[in-house]
């Protein structure tokens, strides 16, 4: 350029780029078939879809709402969904949505204007947050591996069956990611049959065993900074701990004592290492495992966007240019993304 821009000219050049909204969709469909053809296998390939939101000053922008935002700065948000190939890291696909919705409750949407784009036969890798009845049906036409939530009761039923089975044993062990695991085909769940997969990682259950641990003596001394017994005390600390009034005082002049629940601590040191997956793709155990580690692509991407483009917070003031902004950003983590693929393929040669 043959002067630097002032941040008004900056402002309109965002804003000149969404002026057609139907433009930024066509490149969207117009990517997606060029990187198909420059990687035919990647049709093929699972794609880590994930969501996260941006806190922002921006006003005049509907989007721009009070949520559930991930890092709080009393400030309203705006979400962004991404697809990202998990075998290269490039993204292919993102949509921004109001920062009132939750993540699960938008991806039905999503899907469907990924489809209208062109997207079909997905094969996506999500994380918990998306276990959702009305997720899973609308993925009835795609392929897709859901991590499932730890409190779920399917999650620890699955677990309870299949604990004692393939921990430790031999003939669950999966070398190429140090895990135990087991596919689990004809499994129901919400009236439909899929295919579940049990898992057991002995490094993750010790930092999970170790973080139980770190829990209790920290909810204890947090406690045992009381003087006077209350059913709201009691109430709080459970179920991990069991607070019972005395009669009396002890030595620190506390009228209660405070203990850990053997029973429920020991139910989560049981179940430490243990995860599950959903899915309706029939892959065996060993390939499952493998595209469920590599879904932080998706978390990289974000990442990138955020912190290597500078994004975590926006401060334009209005729909156009926040929309063009966030092309921009788009266009430059693919532009990254491809480079790190094939400079680490160059390495590695």
């Amino acid at each position: 350029l043959a002067r630097p821009l002032q941040d008004s000219e900056i402002s309109s050049l965002y804003a000149s780029l969404a002026e057609h909204p139907q433009n930024i969709d066509a490149f969207k469909a117009y990517f997606r078939e060029a990187y198909y053809e420059a990687f035919p296998a990647a049709e093929y390939n699972a794609l880590a879809f994930d969501s996260t939101n941006q806190n922002t000053h921006s006003k005049g922008i509907g989007m721009a709402e009070f949520g559930h935002a991930k890092v709080n700065e009393q400030l309203p948000i705006i979400n962004t969904a991404l697809f990202v190939d998990e075998e290269t890291g490039i993204p292919l696909y993102y949509e921004h949505f109001c920062g009132s919705l939750l993540n699960k409750s938008q991806t039905p949407f999503t899907l469907e204007k990924a489809h209208d784009l062109g997207f079909q036969h997905l094969f996506l890798m999500m994380d918990r947050g998306y276990m959702t009845k009305e997720t899973l049906e609308a993925l009835r036409e795609d392929t897709f591996g859901v991590m499932c939530p730890e409190g779920l009761l399917f999650t620890k039923e699955i677990i309870a069956r299949n604990r004692t089975i393939i921990k430790d044993c031999e003939q669950f062990y999966i070398a190429s990611e140090d895990i135990y695991g087991i596919h689990l085909p004809g499994t129901e769940y919400a009236e439909r049959i899929y295919d579940a997969y049990v898992y057991y990682d002995a490094r993750r259950a010790q930092d999970e065993r170790d973080s139980i641990h770190a829990r209790i003596k920290f909810l204890t001394d947090k406690a045992m900074l009381r003087k006077r017994f209350t059913e709201k005390l009691k109430e709080s600390f459970a179920p991990w701990l069991v607070v019972e009034k005395l009669d009396g005082k002890d030595d620190n002049g506390r009228n209660f004592t405070v203990s850990g629940n053997v029973e429920e601590i020991q139910k989560c040191l049981d179940d430490a290492g243990y995860f599950v997956i959903l899915s309706n793709a029939s892959l065996d155990a060993d390939k499952m495992i493998r595209m469920a580690r590599m879904r932080d692509r998706g978390e990289k991407g974000f990442r990138r966007i955020k912190y290597h483009l500078g994004l975590s917070k926006t401060y334009v003031h209005s729909l156009r240019t926040f929309e063009g902004k966030m092309f921009v950003a788009f266009v430059a983590l693919i532009v990254v993304e491809a480079f790190r693929y094939f400079v680490k393929k160059v390495l590695m040669t």
